[in-house]
């Protein structure tokens, strides 16, 4: 299955539906500006004739596969504290694609996605799983105490011998299903 495309609607607060707030303001009553919210599905077009296979949804951010196996993410981005003790802080909205790859820098291709409140988990197509993103209740699952991960991230423990074939993802927990 691939999708011809991909439509959005809801909170756009935060740029997770990928319109400008420009292209809100052109589509006149379905679009709430004072909450910024798009009333009813609209088709998303930042990548004119990209084809996806899979998509999901954070709290204010999306992600989606590409059927080249590429990531793409738009809404907000966590990005970690400094060594002072800060919070995280959230940067950015424009639609970029992510980069997961081993330890060896070779490039993985994802099949599967979800996302939860602040981070985003990835299956890839040989069943190796990688996250990144909030870390607060260790939803990543990369036994680090550490607040966010920002960029994709070997999940390992009881996974590494494992074939996962699906995730998903709640507001701070992830679940994973392997092929056995």
């Amino acid at each position: 299955w691939q999708g011809d495309g991909a439509y959005m609607w809801g909170g756009n607060d935060s740029n997770q539906l990928g319109f400008p707030k420009q292209v809100c303001e052109e589509m006149g009553e379905d679009y709430d500006g004072e909450r910024e919210i798009v009333k009813k599905p609209r088709k998303f077009g930042c990548f004119p004739g990209e084809t996806f296979v899979d998509v999901a949804c954070g709290d204010a951010h999306t992600c989606a596969i590409n059927n080249a196996g590429e990531v793409i993410h738009w809404g907000l981005w966590l990005e970690p504290a400094e060594s002072d003790g800060s919070e995280p802080v959230f940067v950015g909205a424009d639609p970029f694609p992510i980069t997961v790859e081993n330890s060896l820098s070779q490039r993985k291709f994802a099949r599967q996605l979800s996302c939860g409140g602040d981070f985003t988990v990835v299956a890839t197509i040989d069943g190796q799983v990688y996250s990144w993103g909030s870390n607060s209740r260790q939803e990543l699952g990369l036994n680090r105490e550490v607040t966010v991960i920002d960029s994709p991230t070997l999940v390992q423990g009881d996974l590494a011998n494992a074939c996962i074939v699906q995730i998903s993802c709640g507001q701070g927990h992830t679940l994973a299903l392997s092929k056995s």
